[in-house]
């Protein structure tokens, strides 16, 4: 089921809204455990999964779940097993015409489609929001609500470079169904609540609402596939060496060897495409491919022992910065950066 309305406002503005439901043939607890994803590896293995080329890149900037409760503020109430998260994801433009895709004849010229799609058009699109999974008496709910970009200090693009999907609210509810526990219904919900200064336009966030929908429904298969990873993986002992992080369910990319063939940027979001020359540089730390002008050539410390030159993307440098600075926290589970120290070059 799948349903959109908008609505004209008295002032003008105009809001949309989605509701998608159904069953999926997967545990409630299933589901629940691969939404909550404890690392930024494990959260951009789902979203690649869940979104596929559509999705860009995933910074997981706080994790703060009900047993860090004591840490926070007096005021602050959490219920027992609730995680409360914060993160930017960024995704590659409705209407982007695939350059490398043939066209008929009769197709209109892709630089006429692109005009047409108007100055907000030819950027990517990210968003900044919080999301707040509570674990009920039979099921869960998620809830979340974007942020606007300037709340947020790391782990975004260049505002220059993408349109802010704001603002945004919505919700997941699962529940066990009646008949089967082995299975589970669910409702999503999500709505545009108007333009604010700064945020997408109805057209943008009409689009990103229905995609969002319809991806919903891929989740059971996303944890089917998980299930199959952790089943016959660890059997064989060769490949569970070779891909440890195969082994768990949570490799990126089931080839990649460490190294990640996304065609865009992760620091900006700019395309390397169409291209037959090399544009790109690959970060010496998180493998993903970056612009020449989003990295940098750093002197790299592990454990104070050993110094290495490493190219260094710009979105590597603001984890181990928050690191360092104590700010990023809940992120215990993520060790990708354990024992790493930039040793920054004077007068940079």
């Amino acid at each position: 089921m799948l349903h959109a309305h908008s609505t004209i406002s008295p002032v003008l503005t105009r809001q949309c809204q989605v509701v998608t439901g159904g069953e999926m043939q997967v545990r409630v607890l299933e589901l629940m455990s691969l939404l909550c994803a404890p690392t930024e590896r494990e959260s951009n293995a789902l979203l690649r999964a869940l979104y596929g080329s559509r999705f860009i890149y995933s910074s997981l900037l706080h994790m703060i779940s009900s047993s860090e409760r004591g840490s926070l503020s007096p005021i602050a109430t959490f219920t027992t097993g609730q995680q409360l998260t914060v993160r930017t994801v960024s995704f590659v433009r409705n209407g982007l015409v695939n350059p490398l895709k043939r066209r008929p004849p009769s197709a209109p010229d892709s630089r006429i489609l692109m005009h047409e799609h108007g100055h907000s058009g030819a950027k990517n699109e990210q968003c900044c929001y919080i999301e707040l999974l509570t674990p009920t008496q039979e099921g869960f709910t998620l809830v979340f609500c974007s942020l606007d970009a300037a709340e947020v200090t790391a782990g975004k693009a260049p505002p220059e470079r993408v349109v802010a999907l704001h603002p945004l609210t919505g919700w997941l509810t699962a529940q066990p169904t009646q008949d089967d526990p082995e299975s589970l219904r669910f409702t999503f919900q999500a709505a545009f609540t108007g333009n604010l200064p700064g945020g997408c336009d109805f057209q943008v966030a009409h689009n990103r609402l229905l995609f969002f929908a319809k991806r919903v429904c891929r989740l059971e298969k996303v944890v089917r596939s998980q299930q199959r990873q952790r089943d016959t993986l660890p059997g064989r002992l060769w490949h569970v060496l070779q891909k440890p992080f195969r082994a768990v369910g949570v490799s990126d990319d089931e080839n990649s060897g460490g190294k990640h063939h996304n065609w865009h940027c992760i620091a900006c979001t700019r395309s390397f495409l169409p291209t037959l020359s090399k544009r790109w540089r690959r970060c010496g730390l998180c493998g993903y491919r970056i612009c020449a002008s989003c990295c940098s050539n750093e002197r790299v410390a592990v454990y104070n022992r050993y110094m290495v030159a490493l190219l260094v993307c710009t979105r590597c440098r603001e984890c181990i910065d928050e690191r360092d600075s104590g700010i990023r926290r809940g992120m215990s589970g993520d060790t990708r950066y354990t024992g790493v120290t930039l040793h920054f070059r004077a007068g940079r």
